[in-house]
């Protein structure tokens, strides 16, 4: 899992776009979060159509099991996306600032340890997210990556800071 923090105006969103497009080898998801949406089922929803380009049946299936509320929740839908990812993947989910759902938190912190193949997610914010970055994830996830003493995480969770996207 990728973390890109930094305030309004840094770059963020366009440097993951930019790398993205410039990378042919991979395909990407792009998904927005939006102000003021507080209703986490709702959401889910969205999120769920944004996967409709990976595979429609296993899209349909998420979106009727719904926003993950338990481990056994977790567990499932993230079966289901291992099912849907069969190639390199990016799951982008862009201002994640605006979430607003303890569920999607866990969604996003399980997404991590399950270490799907293939699968790998990059969440752009403009403050850290409620997802614990020190937690010791799955060997099969990411290093760590820190411009800076204090950068939570241990070995797994690329927090990439500010500094690297101004533009000089």
């Amino acid at each position: 899992m990728f973390i890109v923090v930094a305030s309004v105006g840094y770059g963020k969103t366009t440097a993951v776009r930019d790398f993205l497009i410039s990378n042919s080898r991979c395909r990407y998801v792009w998904f927005s979060l939006r102000a003021n949406e507080n209703d986490g089922q709702w959401t889910w929803q969205r999120f769920c159509q944004s996967l409709s380009q990976l595979d429609e049946e296993c899209v349909r299936r998420l979106a009727e099991y719904g926003l993950p509320k338990d481990s056994v929740d977790l567990d499932r839908v993230s079966s289901i996306l291992s099912e849907m990812v069969t190639e390199r993947t990016v799951l982008v989910v862009d201002d994640y600032h605006e979430n607003k759902s303890e569920s999607l938190d866990s969604f996003f912190t399980a997404l991590a340890n399950a270490a799907i193949p293939h699968l790998h997610a990059v969440l752009i914010s403009r403050t850290y997210p409620r997802i614990p970055t020190d937690e010791p994830y799955s060997e099969r996830t990411m290093g760590t990556h820190s411009s800076q003493p204090g950068v939570h995480g241990e070995r797994d969770c690329f927090v990439l800071r500010a500094e690297r996207f101004r533009a000089r």
